[in-house]
């Protein structure tokens, strides 16, 4: 993971990872915000193609955004879900002693709820053919929806707003920490230790704990954000560079293009591209 999230790679430079705690003991730590980072653009040759890391971030964050366990055995994994559930969907095997074998994909948790799934099972060829459909309904309608993926890439690049809050919430992190340790020197000169100290010392606990879980939950919004950002721009990126008609299933453009595919009871299938934009289309 150190490596595909390594900038390095694209030409860049993040500079000031980890910091010296102490300078007599050479003691280093990971910079959680404690010092200034700097990002250091087109800093050296770049060892793979800027394109292709951005590719990678992408579905490093569409794997993250899943929230559970990710499947890498077919390009299909992880990526079928069941519209009755919301399970995946995964490769089984009919009839595997018998000249009828046939490999078909369906709900993994098909017979392991209260309620029996009722979303179709299907084999490998419908799922391509579907997606066929699928993409050429997306591209035949192109420059619409590039303009409004670039108009959705403005909104989520705009984190001035939350930019200002982590700020804000930072320096309340800075004023509670300078208190406590005016407190805490307080304490020290007195030599005595009573209530109040015990009671403000714990206010101090609080606050802290209060503003660093806000911090934390600002951080993370602004990061999938940027996350969100940077996947529809690859995705118009993507779109732009292919053809208007695609003819036969192409698996590099499936992943590059489709975020999920969610499958319902009713026979329809709701492609959802990494644009955010969805299309559906009926089962034959």
């Amino acid at each position: 993971m150190s490596i595909l999230k390594n900038e390095k790679y694209k030409g860049d430079a993040l500079l000031q990872k980890t910091f010296t705690v102490d300078f007599l003991t050479k003691k280093h730590k990971v910079n959680e915000g404690e010092v200034q980072q700097y990002y250091v653009k087109g800093n050296h040759e770049a060892i793979i193609p800027p394109v292709e890391f951005d590719r990678v971030q992408s579905e490093l964050a569409r794997r993250k955004a899943i929230g559970r366990g990710y499947s890498c055995s077919s390009v299909f994994s992880s990526r079928i879900i069941c519209g009755d559930c919301g399970g995946f969907y995964g490769q089984k095997v009919w009839h595997s002693n018998d000249p009828y074998r046939k490999k078909i994909w369906r709900c993994n948790c098909k017979y392991g709820n209260v309620e029996k799934c009722r979303t179709p099972t299907l084999t490998e060829e419908k799922l391509k053919s579907l997606f066929l459909k699928a993409y050429n309904l997306l591209m035949a309608d192109r420059d619409s929806i590039a303009e409004d993926c670039r108009e959705l890439v403005s909104i989520l690049g705009d984190t001035a707003e939350l930019d200002a809050k982590i700020e804000s919430t930072q320096k309340e992190i800075d004023r509670i920490v300078a208190e406590n340790s005016r407190l805490i020197r307080s304490f020290a000169a007195d030599g005595e230790e009573n209530a109040s100290f015990e009671s403000q010392a714990t206010e101090y606990d609080a606050q802290f704990n209060k503003a660093q879980a806000l911090l934390d939950k600002l951080k993370k919004e602004r990061e999938e954000r940027l996350n969100r950002c940077n996947a529809v721009q690859e995705f118009i990126r993507t779109m732009l560079e292919q053809p208007l008609v695609l003819e036969k299933w192409d698996e590099q453009l499936w992943c590059q293009m489709t975020q999920k595919a969610v499958i319902s009871s009713d026979g329809t299938v709701t492609f959802t591209f990494r644009g955010e934009n969805s299309i559906t289309v009926r089962i034959e």
